[in-house]
């Protein structure tokens, strides 16, 4: 919609001031659509990998399964997954992830939920799940939500964390 490309260009614009005031003045920023075939992205974007991801992502929908990338770690049209399983992706060995994701995605029942914390657990380090108080994010959004910590294991090393933190904040 065109409210979303203004939307776009102005979150743009706000992160390059952001950049500048914080003495970052050659960033590499680029508006894309990172869970699309078509979103823009180069042959170099989609290979590239990354030491830190900080994310919150939106997680509210279902993307049409003709525009999702077939690269992806997962095959559901659920928003959340999807940039879960990018994220997971583009993680560099050795790199860590913070990640916002709505505390479904920790119980959620389906094939799909199943399979992407299985692949977490699996080929991960997950370092702590962070449960955040309902309502935190409103009035952008009403569901109760989770911040995961993980990393990529460094590249010829075997998952090392046997343990997990769990905290709540209240």
């Amino acid at each position: 919609s065109i409210h979303g490309v203004d939307v776009s260009r102005q979150l743009m614009r706000i992160a390059m001031m952001n950049l500048v005031l914080h003495g970052i003045r050659h960033a590499n920023l680029k508006r894309a659509n990172s869970l699309s075939e078509m979103g823009g992205l180069t042959e170099e974007d989609l290979n590239r990998r990354y030491k830190t991801i900080l994310s919150n992502p939106p997680f509210a929908g279902q993307l049409p399964k003709e525009s999702i990338r077939q690269d992806l770690p997962t095959k559901s049209k659920k928003s959340e997954l999807l940039f879960l399983g990018l994220m997971m992706k583009h993680l560099a060995p050795g790199g860590r992830c913070a990640v916002v994701v709505p505390e479904g995605l920790l119980f959620g029942s389906t094939q799909s939920h199943v399979e992407l914390r299985r692949k977490l657990l699996d080929d991960f380090d997950l370092l702590a799940v962070v449960s955040l108080p309902a309502g935190v994010f409103k009035p952008y959004a009403g569901v109760k939500t989770a911040v995961l910590v993980f990393r990529r294991p460094p590249a010829g090393k075997k998952r090392s964390v046997e343990r997990v933190w769990f905290y709540e904040i209240k």
